[in-house]
């Protein structure tokens, strides 16, 4: 006697299979075929800013300023730390655009710095009549960042900027 496949309950399960998997096969072709075109075209720039400090020292005291050195406009801030000495008296004076923030505890330029432009200068004064009593050495150490400028429409802006750059850790 002859056995049948298509009689027994495998038979109609391959089928069933077959034709579900039939189904589900072109929706995902679509997927893998599907294409699109734009026109028009637009710039971008996907180079991180590029900048560098520079301080010129006099005596004691240093001027402090940033240069952008790369493509692309950015936004920049900067730490200055020098040690917590009694005899040690130091007073920072900040030119136009920059301001202190507290809560981040930096110096921050509030302009955007436009590609080979330079900051204002920071200027870092130690009273040296009170530094000359020092008994050990010390320096005035800067310490700054930049990010490109990110833009909120047709303004560049400062929250969205850092946002994005702390974000991917840069």
């Amino acid at each position: 006697m002859k056995k049948n496949f298509w009689k027994k309950p495998y038979g109609a399960i391959a089928l069933i299979m077959a034709l579900v998997l039939g189904f589900a096969v072109n929706p995902s072709l679509a997927y893998f075929t599907d294409y699109t075109t734009a026109a028009g075209t637009a710039p971008v720039a996907l180079e991180p800013s590029h900048t560098e400090i520079i301080e010129i020292l006099n005596g004691l005291d240093k001027q402090i300023q940033i240069k952008n050195t790369g493509t692309s406009e950015a936004f920049v801030r900067l730490q200055i730390f020098y040690p917590a000495l009694d005899n040690l008296d130091v007073k920072i004076t900040a030119g136009a655009g920059w301001v202190w923030e507290e809560a981040e505890n930096c110096w921050i330029y509030t302009e955007v710095l436009k590609p080979q432009a330079s900051t204002t200068i920071v200027q870092v004064d130690v009273d040296e009549t009170k530094a000359g009593s020092l008994t050990q050495d010390f320096q005035i150490v800067v310490v700054h960042e930049s990010v490109q400028a990110l833009y909120d429409g047709d303004h560049p802006d400062w929250n969205l900027s850092w946002s994005h750059g702390m974000e991917k850790g840069e």
